[in-house]
């Protein structure tokens, strides 16, 4: 199972990589463009999660009714969603401050300086 893992991690890059790579279309633009649209699925699926751990930890709020065991494991799950929302509002800050850092932040998916 490891070695599955493993080979996944090297495998999807070069997989999403090989067809730019093959016709000779990367360039930095290409290249961070794709770190965009990464960047949008993982926070969107980060932050769906997180969303639904929120509600999951609200609805053992409800339910526990004082129940200590309970609460403790809602309250974990709280956390674990306000985390996933942090996480996913950090992936779009540092996606742009990179952006602005190398100055492609309004010509993204656009013509490229590069």
């Amino acid at each position: 199972m490891e070695r599955l893992k493993t080979t996944l991690v090297y495998l999807l890059p070069t997989a999403l990589l090989l067809p730019g790579v093959a016709y000779a279309a990367v360039t930095p633009c290409t290249i961070f463009n794709l770190i965009v649209k990464v960047k949008d699925v993982f926070a969107a699926v980060v932050g769906v999660f997180a969303i639904l751990s929120i509600l999951y930890s609200a609805f053992l709020f409800m339910i526990g009714a004082g129940n200590e065991e309970t609460t403790k494991k809602a309250k974990t799950f709280l956390l674990f969603g306000l985390v996933g929302i942090a996480v996913a509002l950090f992936a779009f800050v540092a996606v742009e401050s990179v952006a602005r850092l190398i100055g492609v932040e309004g010509q993204l998916g656009g013509n490229c300086p590069f």
